[in-house]
């Protein structure tokens, strides 16, 4: 029977290679968005259970197996230090050349750890401050924020997640409050920390009390009551520079004010309001330092300024007057400001001064008497304004009355009238805006407009066009006057058709879209019938700035973006009479199609996706969006794209555990995608065997440990028999199952303690006790050994890795060289490890390159080298997989069972 079974399989394989076309599966392999570099993408063939072929994924991620038509697995293992799983796609179908995308994401690592930064606020008495903002704001790349208040008794706790980056600014703020002794608002900026566990800062800001007495400068000085004093105050406290606001306080009957409390330890500006006609204002600085009590006491001079009274009337038609009329003029020290009443009529009283910029103005609109769009009026006279000035304007205004049509004499009902007029009054201009409306026999009246020397009426039709004409000039016009029969009319221009047929995917027409072009009269368009045909009437000229607009309203079931435009700056369309102009639009979309499941192929219902997307063609250029997708109960969907760029975000559904993801990736053709999203992981990593120290000497120390699953690296160590309270900590990233950690810098014959941790991609964690070592009274003197290798374990055309190990921590480098060229390049790193693995790249195919690998030490010692070995590389790159033979089970027991087999290449 084997040998029946061996000669079935060499018939199968030879008709495989010989009768089969080679397909082409290829793609990006990502993990939760970044593409993965170096993961080795398998194929198996699900019928003979053997490998079809292997890709390793290049420098953008990207993968590509030849394959025969069948059903395959495609084993994906991630590179080392990926937060992605290893996983297992199920019977991918091949039947053609195929881009064929998988996208894994990582465990969700669930919260990170957190700290306490707490303490208490009070002031310089020590009394509790309540109802203070502590704020810890992320300082570089730390973009984050954390906040705290301080309760009645002044104390306040912030919860800080733990992360790489956790240096922040400390900053206080009190928002605009009545608690008393306190200013309304302060806010305090305070030092740059660098948390490394749970703190405690306590907080003493000094509050200054400010209080005085406010005088009339005249005999006797009279208290003057209700004067308003308000306060300004800056300090420091400790690492905090610090400003506030006391508020303001009023005098009382004696004159007298406060406290106001402002930041001490520092200065204050205090300052009093003027009235007008009563006082002047004043203000001082006060010093805050020493802390205590402070007094500002105010003797103000009188303020005996007679006031100027500016009135006047503004009238429109007939002299009517014109309500809501703003006035304005500029001086030095501001504007002021006056607005007609129902009667026309204004009145402000002003400093005496000089004045300019005259505006008058209709800020809203809808004047019955003068243009009612707007009207505006102005100068840039200088009034002298003092005692009793009048500034009254009537503007000349108007009224115009006509009739609308379309040649010959059809009335042009509803018709938009417009006219835009000026008038010059004196050294007073202005300019307005009127606009009327025809009614159903095409006459319109009321159209009042400035009576100027003359005025040019434009008018729209809502129906049919496009029209020339439609315009009248109206000259002589007299103030309060009326001109009639005005007639505006519209003569119909000959017209010729633009008309063609949008399609999108697989050449299905695009039914509800927009077309429009800018030609001699502006905007033309037209929308898109079911058959996704358009047809647009338009004058003689050329058209460009082609926009193809379509707004699906949600819809995911057309197979096209539902909400996309397109654009084309360099497509022109002649039309010249000459006949029907034919432009149809061939859309560049794409399909996607995908699945979802678990990493145990179980489909997944419910993830929606949103996609933007982007391409061209033709100088048609294209961007658009699809949002609501869902996966079905089998974890397919489907969507549509443009041939060019998208950006694909997935989100699962709320509360199932699992991690949404996004990545942009070109898509020239229709393509497939496989979204693998592991089920949560809730089981800690277990330590393969207690930390052991592997290298020892007087100064240093390396430290050993394993896991069961891919973790990363974290070591905490000091001096003493126990973990102090601040230890010195070592982290790696990379998840591994081997650990090397390697101490330098200690002191000789000293005993140390440490912890290891280790914690997964989904954040479960598995911690060491508590293990001492004692550094010793001599050096280490002996070089490391390299007990096996060097190898080569990849050889590809630009490509040798190298592989060997020594008998303690060690660094990894390698001398290389065209064999016999004596230029000689080291690659490798300084890190200490036991097994070493350096990738040579840049390299020429077809070449013969000399290598010497060479470890040293933590202490120095060494280097230990090995070589040369001579590697030539190859032309192409081997695609061929390994040949398995000698399939056998050994140490089978009723639980166990090992299994072997040869391979006919490393």
């Amino acid at each position: 029977m084997t040998a029946i079974r061996g000669a079935l399989l060499v018939v199968l394989i030879l008709v495989g290679a010989g009768s089969a076309s080679a397909y082409n599966l290829h793609g990006p392999a990502v993990c939760s968005g970044t593409p993965m570099v170096g993961a080795t993408i398998e194929a198996i063939d699900t019928t003979l259970q053997t490998s079809a072929g292997v890709s390793v994924t290049d420098g953008g991620g990207e993968y590509a197996l030849s394959l025969a038509a069948g059903f395959y697995d495609l084993a994906v293992t991630p590179p080392e230090g990926s937060p992605c799983d290893a996983t297992v796609i199920r019977n991918r179908h091949v039947t053609a050349d195929e881009l064929y995308q998988i996208i894994l994401v990582m465990q969700d690592p669930g919260p990170n750890p957190t700290i306490t930064f707490t303490g208490s606020i009070v002031d310089d008495l020590g009394n509790p401050i309540p109802e203070i903002q502590v704020t810890l704001s992320g300082v570089g790349d730390n973009y984050r924020e954390f906040r705290g208040y301080s309760n009645a008794s002044g104390q306040y706790a912030i919860t800080v997640e733990v992360t790489s980056e956790m240096t922040f600014h400390l900053e206080l703020r009190s928002e605009y409050n009545n608690i008393p002794a306190l200013p309304q608002y302060f806010n305090c900026s305070g030092e740059t920390l660098t948390l490394t566990g749970s703190s405690i800062y306590d907080i003493t800001l000094p509050f200054e009390a400010i209080g005085g007495h406010v005088a009339l400068n005249d005999t006797g000085t009279p208290p003057i009551a209700g004067a308003y004093v308000n306060a300004y105050g800056s300090g420091t406290a400790g690492t905090f520079s610090c400003s506030s606001y006391g508020g303001s306080a009023a005098t009382d009957a004696n004159g007298d004010y406060g406290p106001i409390y402002v930041f001490g330890n520092g200065s204050a500006t205090v300052g009093v309001g003027a009235v007008a006609r009563s006082y002047y204002g004043a203000s001082q600085v006060v010093d805050t330092t020493p802390v205590g009590p402070s007094v500002a006491d105010f003797v103000l001079e009188p303020d005996a300024t007679v006031f100027a009274q500016v009135s006047g009337t503004i009238t429109g038609f007939g002299g009517a007057p014109l309500q809501g009329m703003r006035l304005e003029w500029e001086s030095d020290s501001g504007y002021i400001n006056a607005t007609t009443d129902a009667a026309g009529h204004y009145a402000v009283e002003v400093p005496p001064g000089d004045y300019s910029r005259l505006t008058i103005r209709d800020d809203y609109g809808g004047l019955a008497n003068a243009p009612n769009q707007y009207l505006n009026c102005g100068n840039n006279v200088t009034y002298a304004f003092t005692g009793v000035h009048v500034v009254d304007l009537d503007i000349p205004v108007s009224v115009v009355a006509g009739h609308v049509s379309v040649a010959p004499d059809t009335p042009a009902a509803n018709a938009s009238i417009n006219a835009s007029s000026s008038v010059t009054v004196g050294d007073i201009g202005c300019s307005g805006s009127s606009r009327a409306t025809a009614d159903a026999n095409g006459d319109f009246s009321g159209l009042y407009v400035l009576s100027g020397a003359s005025v040019t009426l434009g008018s729209s039709v809502p129906f049919g066009g496009p029209y020339s004409g439609g315009t009248a000039t109206v000259t002589d016009l007299v103030a309060d006057g009326s001109v009639s029969g005005v007639e505006l009319v519209h003569t119909p221009l000959q017209t010729y058709p633009v008309s063609g047929t949008v399609t999108g995917y697989g050449g299905a027409p695009v039914s509800g879209l927009s077309v429009r072009m800018v030609g001699p009269s502006g905007y033309v368009s037209a929308g898109t019938d079911a058959a996704g045909h358009y047809t647009m009437n338009v004058l003689p000229g050329t058209y460009s700035e082609i926009e193809l607009q379509y707004y699906g309203g949600g819809s995911s079931s057309l197979q096209n973006p539902q909400d996309f435009s397109c654009s084309s700056y360099s497509t022109q369309v002649e039309v010249t009479g000459d006949g029907e102009v034919v432009q149809d639009f061939a859309l560049p979309i794409r399909r996607v199609t995908g699945t979802v499941t678990t990493s145990a192929s179980i489909p997944i219902e419910g993830v929606s996706m949103y996609v933007n997307t982007n391409g061209s063609v033709g100088g048609l250029g294209c961007n658009g969006n699809t949002n609501g997708v869902v996966s079905d109960e089998n974890g397919h969907y489907e969507l549509y794209v443009f041939a060019g760029n998208s950006n694909f975000y997935f989100y699962p559904p709320s509360g199932s555990g699992f991690l949404s993801t996004s990545f942009g990736s070109p898509t020239p053709e229709d393509l497939s995608q496989q979204l693998v999203l592991p089920l949560p992981d809730i089981v800690a990593p277990t330590l393969t065997g207690e930390p052991v120290v592997i290298h020892h000497s007087n100064t240093s120390v390396s430290i050993q440990w394993g896991t069961n699953e891919a973790t990363n690296t974290r070591l905490e160590y000091g001096p003493g028999s126990t973990l102090p309270g601040a230890p010195t900590v070592l982290t790696k990233p990379a998840y591994v199952t081997d650990h090397v950690v390697t101490l330098t810098g200690l002191d000789t014959e000293t005993q140390y303690a440490f912890q290891v941790t280790s914690k997964d991609a989904a954040g479960n964690a598995v911690t060491s006790g508590v293990i001492t070592f004692t550094t010793l009274v001599e050096a280490d003197a002996d070089a490391p050994v390299i007990v096996s290798g060097p190898t080569v374990t990849y050889l590809a055309p630009t490509q040798i890795r190298v592989s060997w190990q020594t008998n303690e921590p060690a660094t990894s480098y390698v001398d290389w060289q065209v064999a016999g060229s004596g230029n000689v390049v080291t690659s490798g790193n300084g890190e200490s490890a036991l097994l070493h693995d350096v990738l040579l790249t840049g390299l020429s195919p077809l070449t013969t390159y000399s290598l010497t690998v060479a470890s040293s030490d933590p202490d120095g010692n060494g280097p230990t080298v090995e070589g040369p070995l001579d590697v030539t590389t190859p032309d192409v790159l081997d695609t061929t997989p390994p040949a398995v033979s000698a399939l056998r089970t050994e140490c089978v027991t009723d639980t166990r069972m090992a299994v072997c087999w040869d391979t006919s290449e490393a």
